[in-house]
């Protein structure tokens, strides 16, 4: 509007319209949907969420389980564009005056409005027109000088108009002679289009199996298989199959497989339509039968889609070995070590393996391996933890007690914690070999004798050992000074040059025995008695020297 126009603008005519050409006092908004375009939306009809009622709850090792698959989004329509139409011209102008027009096209909506088009019919009562900023399509450049004739239309082409823009065109009409008014109308329209799109998705199933990394041999194994459809369109008809080595493992009751005739590995189960994102989870279980690698596959199968998996469990087998040793043979003086190994020769680990031994009651055990308790009176040793190929020993030194001899035997027991292998047993027998020990003392009734008169030598000889002494013989050298008279003692005994000859004798095992040599004082002087003792248990004679004082 130039500052020149006659009048100021007082009045105006305001147009909105979607999708058309409309003449209105306010915005109304019209919508017009193209018959081949249609909004965002899902043909299949949403899956709601499985409720708790839905899912069946499985035993704690089998059953099957599912979870919700994923609903189809809600339709969101995109916004409609509005588009706001403002015509403004004076209310009065005074005769012979132009009369101008300000028409500004708006977008005032969030969409995009597309192709405007603004049009205007000739104004009723305008003679010509004199500026027309920008241009209209359909006339030439107009001026004081040289206005435009009447024409039945004006049109312009807008174009597209973004969120919030808005165009503004600038007219002025030449009023003809005696009109009383000039009235005109502008109309805009433009185009609104929705695009839809439809992916079309192939069926997919996946499988994933969970299941235990190691088991025992005869123990009870989980296996959890999850069968998942990824895709958003539903997998109908699923049917998931099992498979183990009926020879390595056997399946537990599950009512809800099923067994084809005369496959006793294979289990089948029918998990029915997976909804898209849907998952349902198989569980159940198996008794290992041998050990070494157990595999076990899975294989889903539905409408167009098929999927698998296999799994590996360790199945381990418990071993333990014991043995037992020490010396075959012993003095009764001489400490016996006895060694026991206790080996874990399967592939599993043992928990808790006990060491149990068995010692008789004549033997005292002087040195131990560290850690040894008494259970029940009998040495114990507890190892916590034994892993395969590991082995553990113990040592014990026993001695027999005083004049034992022979055999002694000695047990020994293994078991680990859990009671996974039988118990174990070993024996160590030693014979301890016995042999006399003989000891012996001397002494005279009197160290002083007078001569004729009489005095008494006593030999004390005992047997320490575990063996009978079977020959022990005494000789007894008197010395010049005195004489032989007897032997008053149990033991007899032959006088040869001076020489007390005692025979060989037998002494059992702790017994004691007394030689007895009764002389008498011959000359006064001391006298030197020269003793040798002799028996099979020596090797080498025992000798000694007394004396005694003869006096007048």
């Amino acid at each position: 509007m130039r500052s020149g126009s006659a009048g100021a603008i007082v009045r105006g005519v305001v147009l909105a319209a979607v999708c058309g050409a409309a003449l209105v006092s306010a915005q109304v908004p019209l919508t017009i949907v193209d018959p081949n375009l249609q909004p965002v939306q899902r043909l299949d009809p949403p899956v709601p969420p499985a409720s708790i009622a839905d899912s069946p709850r499985p035993s704690p090792a089998n059953g099957i389980t599912a979870t919700p698959g994923r609903g189809s989004a809600p339709v969101v329509d995109p916004p409609a564009p509005v588009v706001q139409l403002q015509v403004r011209t004076p209310a009065h102008v005074p005769v012979g005056k132009p009369v101008p027009y300000r028409i500004t096209v708006t977008n005032t909506s969030t969409a995009k409005a597309l192709r405007l088009k603004l049009r205007m019919p000739w104004p009723d009562g305008a003679e010509a027109m004199t500026r027309c900023e920008p241009r209209a399509e359909n006339v030439g450049e107009a001026t004081d000088k040289q206005p435009l004739p009447p024409l039945k239309e004006l049109s312009w082409a807008v174009g597209d108009l973004e969120r919030g823009q808005s165009k503004t065109y600038e007219l002025t009409f030449k009023p003809a002679p005696a009109t009383k008014k000039v009235s005109g109308t502008a109309y805009v329209s433009f185009e609104y289009g929705a695009k839809v799109e439809t992916a079309v998705d192939a069926p997919k199933l996946e499988v994933a199996r969970t299941a235990d990394e190691r088991v025992a041999i005869g123990e009870l194994m989980t296996v959890k298989v999850a069968v998942t459809n990824p895709t958003p369109v539903a997998v109908a008809n699923v049917r998931l199959t099992e498979v183990v080595p009926p020879a390595e493992a056997e399946f537990r009751t599950d009512p809800k497989a099923e067994q084809p005739p005369g496959q006793p590995g294979v289990r089948v189960w029918d998990l029915g339509t997976l909804a898209p994102g849907q998952s349902k989870i198989v569980q159940y279980q198996l008794k290992t039968r041998r050990a070494g690698e157990l595999v076990t596959s899975s294989t889903a199968v539905g409408a167009d889609a098929t999927a698998s998996n296999t799994s590996r469990t360790k199945v381990l087998s418990p071993g333990l070995h014991l043995a037992l040793t020490g010396p075959p043979t012993a003095t009764p003086k001489g400490a016996a070590e006895y060694l026991a190994e206790v080996r874990n020769t399967g592939t599993l680990p043992l928990t808790d393996v006990a060491l149990v031994l068995d010692v008789p009651e004549e033997l005292t055990i002087t040195r131990r391996t560290n850690g040894m308790k008494k259970d029940s009176g009998r040495p114990t040793w507890i190892v916590p933890r034994l892993e395969p190929g590991e082995a553990q020993q113990f040592k014990i030194e026993c001695v027999p007690g005083q004049g034992v001899a022979g055999r002694k035997l000695l047990k020994a027991s293994a078991q680990d914690g859990r009671g996974r292998v039988a118990k174990q047993s070993a024996e160590a027998a030693t014979d301890f070999v016995g042999k006399a020990e003989v000891s012996w003392q001397t002494k005279f009734d009197s160290i002083r004798v007078g001569v004729g008169r009489q005095g008494t030598l006593i030999v004390a000889v005992k047997n320490h050992g575990a063996e009978t002494e079977k020959a022990l013989r005494l000789r007894v050298k008197l010395p010049p000074e005195v004489k032989y008279v007897g032997n008053n003692g149990v033991y007899p005994a032959t006088l040869e040059n001076a020489v007390v000859l005692f025979p060989a004798q037998t002494l059992p095992p702790g017994k004691a025995a007394e030689f007895i040599v009764t002389y008498e004082g011959k000359s006064p002087g001391t006298g030197r008695f020269e003793l040798t003792l002799e028996a099979d248990s020596l090797g080498k004679a025992l000798t000694k020297e007394q004396e005694v004082l003869v006096e007048r």
